[in-house]
């Protein structure tokens, strides 16, 4: 399986704690779910590449992503109402974009700006995109390299990696640009970017406002 080929990269693996028929009844009309998301998913949870890729799982470890949690509609999704709709997120990168099934494949997620970019039809050919691409598609050598000079502030599953000046604005990917930064308020934070510039023409230059 190439499933397999993906996994002896894990270093944080989470068994599987909760029953996986639930779940089937939930992405069997998403046509990018094929037999290997399904073993993958009977496996439990599973972290790679400096903790640079989270693939979620079944499990209610405390530093694992439950998935059916993390894919309730009520839960982050909320915050991105208007960009998109059925969706599944099974995986994400250390920046927080997340990889999704939609009615026409596997699409990823910019978490600053909602949108949607095709990648692939089926979770097999995403597979294929991380091994092929792996430091595009996760982020690896920046999480690498955060582990390595930040010792009291490792990357775990509870954390992404958030710039100070936003990607979409121009912002580098490098450590002076970046902090680490708690999922949920991350996620927050970013889909207020993404509402604020919705709808704007390239170029056009943005004052953010946040709200409490």
């Amino acid at each position: 399986m190439i499933l397999d080929s993906l996994w002896k990269y894990s270093e944080e693996k989470f068994e599987r704690s909760e029953p996986f028929e639930p779940v089937l009844k939930l992405i069997c009309d998403f046509p990018s779910v094929d037999e290997e998301y399904k073993e993958c998913l009977l496996r439990g949870e599973m972290y790679a590449f400096s903790k640079s890729l989270r693939i979620f799982g079944l499990t209610n470890e405390n530093e694992a992503r439950n998935i059916l949690k993390w894919n309730n509609p009520e839960t982050w999704k909320s915050w991105y109402k208007g960009f998109f709709t059925d969706v599944w997120s099974f995986a994400e990168d250390v920046f927080g974009f997340q990889y999704l099934f939609d009615r026409n494949g596997v699409v990823q997620l910019n978490i600053e700006t909602g949108e949607l970019k095709p990648l692939c039809k089926t979770f097999s050919e995403w597979i294929h995109l991380i091994l092929e691409e792996t430091e595009f598609y996760t982020g690896y050598p920046i999480a690498q390299k955060w582990n390595e000079t930040h010792p009291d502030e490792i990357i775990t599953g509870k954390f992404y990696l958030c710039p100070v000046i936003p990607f979409v604005c121009g912002g580098n990917y490098d450590m002076e640009n970046l902090f680490r930064f708690d999922v949920l308020k991350c996620l927050s934070l970013k889909a207020d970017i993404a509402r604020q510039i919705k709808d704007l023409p390239d170029g056009t230059q943005i004052k953010f406002t946040f709200v409490d």
